[in-house]
């Protein structure tokens, strides 16, 4: 695998030992992706249902209709706004859900200190402190795929209840010898935790 590995990742991981270098098969998990398929064409099907609910009343305009005043021309095209930014949505929504399904994996390297995650060009560092250590494996035979939770989030405000706290989590997708990876990364947690 050394010799497939990009000249950047090679790079920030200079002399230092690494413990694994592997390639994930996707970027996101594909629950995720196909969740928000699902969500897409639901959204999609009832945004149809209304537009279509739409057109018969726009065919009837007629060329009288356009010689009232600027309000009524634009009140007579609300329906058409208002149902083109819902397509627009739809689409949108559509078109991420197809990229996370099939979106390539990238390089991930473990080493003592870090854990480096290089895709197009982008490498993100994390420092073993970061990580909680509640990690979620879902496994179909020798391969699958880790969610590693981190100590960095975001807080959404709840009205009346507590405040919600919802961690960062890194996801390593479709690896192979999944058990040694998240077995490495549970000592080097450990080990950082120690120090």
């Amino acid at each position: 695998m050394s010799n497939n590995i990009p000249t950047p990742l090679k790079k920030i991981i200079g002399s230092e030992p690494t413990d694994f270098i592997f390639r994930t098969k996707r970027n996101y998990p594909l629950k995720k992706g196909l969740g928000q398929l699902i969500f897409a064409v639901i959204w999609n099907t009832i945004t149809g249902i209304i537009a279509f609910s739409f057109i018969p009343s726009l065919r009837e305009l007629t060329i009288e209709d356009f010689k009232g005043s600027f309000f009524d021309i634009l009140f007579a095209f609300v329906p058409v706004i208002v149902v083109s930014i819902f397509v627009f949505v739809g689409v949108a929504l559509f078109l991420n859900s197809l990229v996370k399904i099939f979106q390539k994996g990238a390089y991930f390297a473990i080493t003592e200190t870090r854990f480096i995650k290089y895709r197009n060009g982008k490498i993100t560092v994390t420092e073993w402190g970061l990580f909680t250590g509640n990690i979620t494996i879902n496994v179909n035979g020798n391969s699958g795929d880790i969610e590693f939770q981190l100590n960095s989030g975001k807080n959404y405000h709840r009205e009346n209840s507590p405040d919600e706290f919802v961690p960062d989590v890194i996801n390593v997708v479709g690896v192979d010898n999944v058990y040694e990876i998240e077995k490495q990364c549970r000592l080097r947690i450990e080990q950082y935790k120690s120090l």
